[in-house]
């Protein structure tokens, strides 16, 4: 009788070494990082090949690792007796659909700030082959609090059929750094299928009861009307232009943050009820016509709001038939303090036949955390980036993770550029 023991070997296995470069960890202010810049920057080994017997591990620890590889051996032990391991094959947990971050604004205009051989280094640490290789990207639908302006597609008020809508913007390298080029540079260069899905902040100002697109503005009228009509238009509309600039999406979310914000930035309020309508009456049946094969998450806010507008939306067949998940934010838990998870997976249990996606994250964002703290491990460890994946629910899940450049200011409007990590 006997068992397999993992004995572990700290040096990575010459199939991988030869091909990665290694950490350059500098000191900063807020601990300790790798240097990366237009002449070098770590990559991370591939797998290679494993022996029957071993498996790879890749650790990142505030003493210096990142994603550095090792080996584990299993060796043959006498441990006196035998060691029993049952698995219950028919109990199946969550489907991870990957893992990515958000194409804005604010993450094109800091990239042109960059030398080409510095920008090259950039995508290539998100999306290739030596780098995470990301497979999921959200885009906003027009500007949003990483926007340096408010702008539209289609300025023409009470322009219904949206005659001229156009997202010309979205390639205008002073106003949204060439966003939409962006989006098309990435999708050439990744090996991995990019999964985008799209959300919108605010309509155009015209559709609003207010004629603004800050202070929490609703739409005009009812679900069913003119209004939400044109704002559903309006999301076919950024869905065929962007197909027809070779960019297919997978998804969208039915609105950003509908629970309303501080009123400082971009949004559009509405009720759970008022969702459920406008999916159920606008965005489904024209999205369902116009491109059948886009999916729709629903929310898109904090998971405090579970399972309230999960019960509003999804326990109305008439509306539940066009949605296929729920969209998550982790700021209300404020840094993991309160424990949120439990809503999810109440979720979950009520409405297993659709996925949870945590489709925003970010750091910086508090009072007391303001902006970049490069080098601080405690970001991505405990109560943050890293307790947010270990802890979803037993659902379908991604986690968005953004490069620092683009972190959302959450204290005031943010129509000017900033430099920020997300």
């Amino acid at each position: 009788t006997g068992s397999s023991t993992p004995q572990s070997s700290s040096s990575s296995s010459s199939s991988s070494s030869s091909s990665s470069s290694s950490c350059d960890l500098v000191s900063l202010d807020h601990g300790t990082a790798c240097r990366c810049n237009a002449t070098y920057c770590d990559t991370i080994a591939p797998l290679g090949q494993l022996a029957d017997t071993d498996a790879a591990v890749y650790s990142t620890s505030e003493s210096g690792d990142r994603l550095t590889r090792s080996t584990l051996a299993f060796e043959e032990a006498n441990n006196g007796g035998w060691q029993h391991i049952s698995f219950d094959a028919s109990t199946t947990y969550q489907t991870m659909k990957g893992f990515g971050g958000a194409i804005t604004d604010a993450a094109a205009i800091d990239l042109n700030l960059m030398t080409a051989d510095a920008q090259q280094t950039i995508l290539d640490q998100y999306y290739s082959k030596d780098g995470l290789q990301y497979s999921v990207g959200r885009v906003p639908i027009a500007s949003c609090d990483f926007s340096t302006s408010v702008y539209s597609y289609d300025e023409v008020a009470y322009d219904y059929e949206l005659e001229h809508f156009s997202i010309d913007v979205d390639s205008d390298v002073e106003t949204t750094g060439g966003r939409l080029q962006l989006v098309q540079r990435i999708l050439a260069m990744s090996d991995r299928t990019l999964s985008l899905f799209a959300s919108p902040w605010a309509p155009p100002a015209w559709m609003t009861e207010t004629n603004s697109t800050t202070g929490n503005p609703k739409l005009s009228g009812v679900a069913g009307d003119e209004t939400h009509q044109a704002w559903a238009l309006y999301f076919s509309k950024f869905l065929t232009a962007y197909k027809e600039a070779g960019v297919d999406f997978w998804a969208v979310t039915a609105q950003n943050e509908p629970a309303g914000n501080t009123g400082a930035w971009q949004d559009l309020k509405f009720s759970a009820e008022e969702q459920r309508d406008f999916i159920k009456l606008d965005l489904g049946p024209r999205l369902e016509a116009d491109h059948p094969n886009v999916q729709i998450m629903m929310l898109d806010d904090q998971r405090s709001h579970l399972p309230t507008w999960a019960n509003t939306v999804l326990g109305d067949e008439e509306a539940a038939k066009y949605v296929d998940g729920v969209g998550v934010h982790w700021y209300a838990a404020v840094e993991d303090k309160r424990n949120l998870f439990g809503r999810l997976t109440e979720t979950h249990d009520a409405f297993p036949d659709h996925f949870i996606m945590g489709t925003e994250a970010c750091e910086g964002y508090l009072p007391w955390s303001q902006g970049p703290r490069l080098g601080d491990y405690t970001r991505g460890e405990v109560g943050r980036y890293c307790r947010s994946v270990l802890r979803p629910p037993s659902a379908p899940t991604a986690q968005e993770a953004l490069p620092d450049s683009t972190q959302p200011d959450r204290t005031r409007h943010r129509h000017r550029h900033r430099h920020r990590h997300r």
